[in-house]
């Protein structure tokens, strides 16, 4: 039995290292700039599919002025950025992403692009430095929460990251779009953009549900009730196709069945 597990620890211990030596060259291709051309062949090679949510939100970022100023909260590797800067060729770009390694990339990616700002910050309601959980199994869970009954026992590092709100970064710079994703988190970046929000009534595209909002003591209501005083209308990707807007109910009953992540907010007509 003993020589049975160490074949199968083997044989996990090989995955992870051809994982590992692939995200590297992927990570290779971004940080030269490349994978915005190589994503395509490479989803075809494998055969991945965006999902619906996905699809819906590319469609959406598509009917971008040409002249948009665009902000990415919760980057990444810039699957988002990159459909931003195809749609608003004339725009200006704001990145944020905590995680160093991640930032890194970012920054050597978009390095000939004078058009995009990349920022290591985790963007929050107040200035501030806290503990930042980076997962190195799938860099795009980390966040400011360890969030151990989502996560299980992914490997986490802690690194320091500092905090700000966007009104502060940004000042009295107009903004149009916004697209957030920080694992649950999105309650505190927008009460640290409620300025930028008031003056110049951007879209907000971000993710929101449970498995994240409620480690940082956020519900459905509270952010439903958000947006309605600040004079937003909510959507989900379907709901946006049928400009339906949501009521507080059917707000509730995404976020407590798991049914839908991905939410839209826009300014009420």
């Amino acid at each position: 039995m003993r020589d049975a597990d160490d074949v199968a620890r083997r044989g996990i211990d090989r995955g992870v290292a051809v994982m590992t030596i692939l995200r590297k060259m992927k990570d290779a291709a971004i940080g030269a700039g490349l994978e915005p051309w190589l994503r395509p062949v490479s989803d075809l090679l494998v055969g991945r599919k965006l999902d619906r949510d996905d699809l819906a939100a590319f469609k959406l970022i598509e009917g971008l002025a040409k002249d948009a100023i665009c902000v990415d909260v919760g980057c990444h590797k810039g699957k988002f950025l990159d459909a931003m800067r195809r749609a608003a060729p004339g725009g200006r770009f704001f990145a944020f992403e905590p995680v160093p390694y991640l930032h890194n990339l970012l920054k050597s990616k978009y390095r000939a692009d004078a058009r995009v700002q990349v920022f290591n910050y985790a963007l929050s309601s107040s200035d501030g430095e806290a503990t930042f959980y980076v997962n190195e199994r799938d860099m795009g869970l980390s966040g400011l929460s360890e969030r151990r009954e989502r996560l299980g026992e992914d490997p986490l590092t802690k690194v320091s990251a500092v905090l700000r709100p966007l009104d502060s970064v940004l000042g009295d710079q107009r903004v149009d779009f916004i697209k957030i994703d920080v694992e649950g988190a999105e309650f505190d970046v927008l009460q640290g953009a409620r300025g930028i929000l008031g003056r110049f009534r951007p879209r907000i595209l971000f993710e929101f549900g449970l498995g994240g909002a409620e480690y940082f003591g956020v519900g459905a209501d509270t952010m439903f009730q958000f947006f309605d005083c600040a004079g937003y209308d909510l959507f989900t990707m379907d709901n946006l196709i049928r400009d339906s807007a949501l009521t507080v109910e059917g707000f509730r009953t995404c976020f407590e069945r798991n049914t839908n992540y991905n939410f839209l907010a826009a300014p009420r007509r």
